[in-house]
């Protein structure tokens, strides 16, 4: 049975599983029969059908037992195989055990020597890496991953986390170095590369390989360590850096600086050392220090490597080089003793000091030109007002004394002419402050609104008149339509102008002069045209500067003037923003073009302090009271004979304390005072009025012959209301009390009135001049240009002898500044 179930059971043995489906299949066939067949059979038949099942059943059995017994057999043969399977099996599956035991041993070998590996790894704090060429795997140890800020969860085994961290910078040389080494061109790998970590920056690693090879020589594995180099690349760059910097400073360095041996032999140097004394650095360190020593600084030299022996530095101190071309070089050094590679040296710093020297023999330089300015302008100053005092009481009291009618003609034109040469003076002493003022930066210009029309009617109305005296033509054409008024420094473009002018008429002695203005926009060009002699081309180059005269020696004009009229013209141009040009021939003339911006003011009448002296006898109102503080009594006493007569009650101060005191006492109306004074100055005594609660708004008229033009601003803060230049004009003085007192002016019968009526009656008896002469002797009465009046006057007298008692008549009335009355005379010839 047992046999039986083992051979069914047998998966080896197929014939048992047949036999008992046989069986199952009979079985299943005979219950069916007795089921759906046998009941259904009559009974007549059914022995029939017995016998016939019985007869398939029985061979059925038959058939089986054949097989059954065949399938023994069979199966006996089949243990026997079996059995020796079994065995075989049994032995290769005990060489199996033996051989999975070495590989179990061998493993636990490897892994131990792994962990043995791994852990010496982290121990020498390197990463571990194993890149696997065929499968392109790699494993990275914890510590190679920790290198760059990974755990090691956080970084997959693979080729690719290596190779997309690499620096761009660096990707291509480190790919070119691992393809040598496996393809066996390079012995050996290293490599010293970045690695982005897991924060961005990069870190440096040294990473050293060894590859497996197959017999055909192609790579199978990979293996090698990284070892983190960025805190030694750090320290190497940072030293590098401060060598790098350290080198900088010395090499680019402007000072000079060198290293020498105790004894002063030169060990180093440079460049800029080598700059300062011409030498190279090669031939500078054959030599000792006193080989570029002068002889009289070699003891100073060897002072000082003494102290530096001692005390162990030296200097600074000052001396001269012996240059390669020769010359001296001033020079600041000093030194330090210091200590390098066991020996002792002196580090020395040395500075070229030329330029110091320099500037400072330039600074003393210009201290001493400062001085000399200053002393010239004290000298100016007081050149100013020595010679404006003296001829302040010249011109004051020449304008008093025609105003007296027991004077002849010939006194009051004696007097004239003293007047005009007064003015002449005047205007010397004004052209040298000018280029004074001028060589030292201090010329100012002072902008003023003014009346454009009349200021060249003026001007051209004096020209055509001195043209006529000298029988040549003067032509004025406006070439457009000129602007009413214009913003600019009315007294320096007249300055310009008259001299320009003044020049072309004194130097043309036949032809004539043409002044031209044009207009572009708020641009103004002026052109003096001449058919004069011209200048010479070697006299161009000094034309514009001072104490120059550029005309012919011959001329007999070139004896007047010093030369500064040009040079003031041409400096006074530039400053004002404009530009003066020249251009002559010898024997036929010259053009002078000048062009200027002045701003345009529309609608402008001009207004002037100035007023007609004519016969003016009183004011209206009551009487004013004048403090007049002078230090000058003949000052003091022109005034009192101007304003006396005319209704002022004066009182006299020599000082600005004693005026101070009397201002006390009486409250004046208004204040004349001089600024320069002994005892207390013009500003001081301005500044204490100021200061007194009642004298706030009292007028105070500064009258100086020291402050300048450029000091006025200064004058006007100090308190003064106005400052007037002396020599002092009668009219302009009597403009200013007009505008600050408020007065109205009584005109009558002045003391020489009584011949008035004589010159009235006896003018039609007169013989007088053209009707076109006397048109211009009225315009020029209406400008007030009384000097060119009479010398008018007296050219037509030159002419015509007949003339004699009208020019005496008008000297006589111009002398008495009787513009009115002249105009009165010249109207009936009109």
């Amino acid at each position: 049975m047992n046999k039986l179930k083992q051979l069914f059971i047998q998966p080896r043995t197929p014939l048992g599983g047949y036999l008992l489906l046989g069986i199952l299949i009979i079985a299943l066939i005979a219950t069916s029969f007795e089921r759906y067949v046998i009941a259904q059979i009559p009974a007549s038949e059914l022995t029939i059908w017995l016998w016939g099942i019985g007869g398939f059943f029985s061979g059925s059995i038959i058939f089986l037992s054949w097989l059954l017994m065949s399938s023994f057999r069979h199966n006996s043969q089949l243990q026997q195989e079996v059995a020796g399977q079994l065995t075989e099996l049994a032995e290769k599956n005990a060489q199996w055990q033996q051989e999975i035991k070495e590989r179990e041993q061998m493993e636990t070998a490897l892994r131990s020597s792994e962990e043995r590996f791994e852990l010496a790894m982290r121990g020498a704090n390197d990463g571990l890496w194993d890149w696997d060429l065929q499968t392109n795997e790699a494993y990275f140890s914890p510590r190679w991953k920790q290198m760059l800020g990974f755990s090691n969860e956080e970084l997959s085994n693979h080729f690719d986390e290596w190779h997309q961290r690499l620096h761009p910078n660096e990707f291509d040389p480190v790919m070119l170095g691992i393809d040598a080494y496996l393809e066996q061109r390079i012995p050996t790998y290293e490599s010293l590369h970045r690695l982005r970590h897991k924060t961005g920056h990069y870190v440096w690693v040294w990473v050293r390989g060894i590859a497996l090879w197959n017999d055909r020589k192609e790579p199978l594995r990979f293996v090698g360590t990284h070892v983190d180099m960025t805190a030694q690349k750090q320290t190497e760059e940072a030293l590098r850096e401060s060598e790098q910097y350290r080198r900088t400073l010395i090499e680019e360095s402007l000072i000079g600086l060198f290293l020498i041996d105790l004894t002063g032999q030169i060990r180093e140097v440079n460049p800029a050392y080598a700059n300062i004394t011409g030498y190279t650095a090669a031939e500078l360190c054959q030599w000792s220090l006193f080989d570029l020593t002068p002889e009289q600084y070699v003891e100073v030299v060897k002072q000082q490597l003494d102290l530096a022996r001692t005390v162990d530095r030296f200097g600074p101190v000052e001396q001269e080089y012996v240059h390669k071309a020769g010359h001296l070089v001033p020079v600041r050094w000093f030194g330090l003793k210091i200590e390098f590679k066991g020996q002792l040296f002196i580090w020395c710093h040395l500075e070229d000091i030329t330029w110091q020297k320099q500037t400072e023999a330039a600074k003393q330089a210009k201290i001493e030109a400062e001085l000399a300015n200053h002393a010239k302008s004290i000298f100016l100053a007081n050149m100013s007002h020595e010679l404006r005092t003296p001829l302040n009481a010249i011109l004051g009291f020449s304008q008093l004394l025609v105003l007296d009618s027991n004077l002849t003609p010939k006194q009051k034109s004696s007097l004239r002419i003293i007047g005009q040469s007064g003015d002449y003076l005047l205007t010397l002493i004004n052209d040298i402050l000018d280029i004074s003022k001028i060589e030292t930066g201090n010329l100012t210009l002072y902008p003023s609104d003014f009346h454009f029309g009349e200021f060249i009617n003026h001007i051209v109305q004096l020209f055509q008149a001195q043209a006529q005296q000298k029988n040549i033509s003067f032509v004025y054409e406006p070439l457009t339509v000129l602007p009413v008024g214009v913003q600019g420094d009315e007294k320096r473009l007249r300055q310009i102008l008259v001299n320009l002018l003044s020049n072309a008429v004194k130097f043309t002695e036949k032809g004539g002069v043409v002044f031209t203005i044009g207009r572009d926009g708020n641009r103004l060009h002026f052109t003096v045209e001449d058919t004069g002699i011209g200048i010479r081309a070697e006299k161009l180059a000094v034309l514009f500067s001072p104490f120059q005269q550029a005309m012919n020696k011959s001329y007999s004009s070139q004896e007047t003037g010093i030369g500064l009229g040009l040079s003031i013209t041409k400096k006074l141009v530039e400053m004002m923003g404009g530009d003066l040009q020249v251009i002559t021939t010898p024997g036929h003339g010259s053009t002078f073009t000048m062009t200027l911006d002045l701003s345009e003011i529309p609608g402008l009448v001009r207004s002037s302090l100035s007023v007609a002296l004519d016969t003016i006898i009183s004011f209206e109102g009551p009487r004013r009271i004048l403090l007049v503080v002078d230090d000058k009594w003949e000052n003091r006493l022109l005034l009192v004979h101007l304003l006396k007569p005319l209704g002022f009650d004066i009182i006299e101060a020599s000082n600005g304390k004693a005026g101070l005191e009397l201002i006390h006492e009486i409250q004046p109306d208004l204040v004349l005072t001089d600024l320069v004074m002994p005892v207390m100055d013009g500003f001081e005594l301005v500044r204490q009025i100021r200061q007194l609660p009642a004298m706030l708004q009292i007028p105070i008229i500064a009258l100086s012959a020291s402050v300048l033009e450029e000091e006025y601003p200064d004058t006007i803060l100090a308190g003064c209301n106005v400052c007037l230049m002396k020599p002092v004009r009668a009219e302009q003085l009597l403009g200013a009390l007009q505008k600050y007192l408020g007065l109205v002016w009584v005109y009558g019968q002045s003391p020489t009135s009584s011949n008035d009526s004589a010159i009235d009656s006896t003018a039609e008896k007169l013989a007088g001049p053209t009707s076109d002469e006397a048109n211009i002797l009225y315009e020029l009465v209406m400008i007030e240009e009384l000097s060119v009046v009479v010398a008018e006057v007296e050219r037509l007298e030159q002419l015509n002898p007949q003339l004699t008692p009208f020019a005496d008549t008008v000297r006589q009335l111009a002398a008495e500044f009787k513009e009115k009355q002249i105009c009165d005379l010249i109207e009936q010839y009109l």
